[in-house]
């Protein structure tokens, strides 16, 4: 594995309780898409709030609402602390 001071999520993931976890645990992440496996993603609120697991759950609906409203327009990259990848299965 990289060092950690390469590792992209030292930069890209503060928020995130994954981040000092093995790297392939992040493998379903956007940031890990886009960051380690190099995909051209856009990391917008739509592609971010469309894989959450939190994604229509009332217990956050005030919470996600307002977070999308501020970020709207500001031209930097969407990001939520309470984001959670739906995970795939392994196979």
């Amino acid at each position: 594995m990289l060092a950690r001071t390469m590792d992209f999520r030292d930069t890209y993931c503060v928020w995130c309780d994954m981040r000092k976890r093995e790297l392939d645990e992040c493998r379903d992440c956007l940031k890990y898409r886009k960051y380690h496996g190099g995909e051209d993603l856009v990391l917008d609120e739509e592609a971010f709030c469309g894989t959450c697991i939190h994604n229509h759950s009332e217990e956050l609906k005030v919470y996600c609402t307002t977070n999308r409203r501020l970020q709207r327009g500001s031209g930097e990259p969407f990001d939520c602390y309470k984001f959670f990848p739906e995970m795939k299965k392994k196979k």
